[in-house]
């Protein structure tokens, strides 16, 4: 949604992955590439463990999309 709303067109759920990762620090944008690749059907990631980061990263994505709208 945050680059649908920045860009004004819809993309693919990895393009959107691919722009925003640099948005992102680090280990967060280290699990959107995770969920690109599992998207894509290329991993497999137990998210049982990373619970609280997948919450961080939703945070992070939620704030500039409710900016926007």
């Amino acid at each position: 949604m945050w680059r649908t709303l920045a860009a004004g067109d819809f993309v693919s759920k990895d393009a959107a992955a691919d722009w925003v990762m640099p948005l992102l620090p680090g280990r967060r944008a280290a699990l959107i590439r995770q969920a690109k690749l599992q998207y894509l059907g290329l991993g497999d990631m137990d998210w049982t463990s990373d619970r609280q980061q997948v919450r961080r990263v939703a945070d992070d994505l939620a704030t500039p999309v409710a900016a926007l709208l």
